[in-house]
């Protein structure tokens, strides 16, 4: 669920930015994103608290059955096909990066708890995925059509909605 969710992150991100048009209303799509995002963190914790408790830690894993199927159900029933403009090829090295060095790092860090701060188990996973991550970036900006665009960064509201998320993800 971790990787599928690093490798969506990004990809919704281009999405969003490639279908609503530059200023406020894009502005207004990325708060919406971030938000969203945010309140979704918040709440799977509690909802993953509540379900663990009541029935069973199963439930963590099975609940996203139900909410696929309704999201799946609602995107049959209110989404149009477009299929207008230009085509955008995968970029695919870029996908590999990303989810390499985040699923990476994700792993450094799970080691801390075991093996601490300092040790080798940690510190190379660590090193890792922040050097994947980079080479991620650097690939980002020369590729045409990149999996997230480094100029969106450039944007107050969206380097804001980023600096948000990483404290709402690391508190």
């Amino acid at each position: 669920q971790g990787l599928g969710a690093a490798v969506l992150a990004p990809s919704t991100l281009t999405l969003l930015t490639a279908a609503v048009p530059e200023g406020a209303a894009r502005a207004r799509a990325i708060a919406t994103w971030t938000a969203v995002g945010a309140g979704g963190g918040a709440a799977g914790g509690l909802v993953g608290g509540a379900l663990v408790d009541g029935l069973s830690w199963r439930w963590v894993l099975l609940i996203n059955v139900p909410v696929g199927a309704v999201v799946l159900a609602g995107a049959v029933l209110w989404l149009t096909e477009s299929r207008g403009g230009l085509r955008r090829r995968l970029d695919l090295p870029g996908a590999l990066l990303v989810t390499t060095g985040l699923a990476t790092l994700a792993y450094g860090i799970s080691q801390t708890e075991s093996e601490g701060w300092a040790a080798t188990a940690t510190l190379v996973p660590l090193l890792a995925g922040l050097a994947l991550l980079g080479l991620f970036l650097l690939v980002e900006a020369r590729t045409a059509a990149p999996l997230m665009p480094l100029g969106l960064l450039r944007l107050r509201s969206v380097a804001s909605a980023n600096v948000a998320m990483l404290v709402s993800g690391s508190s």
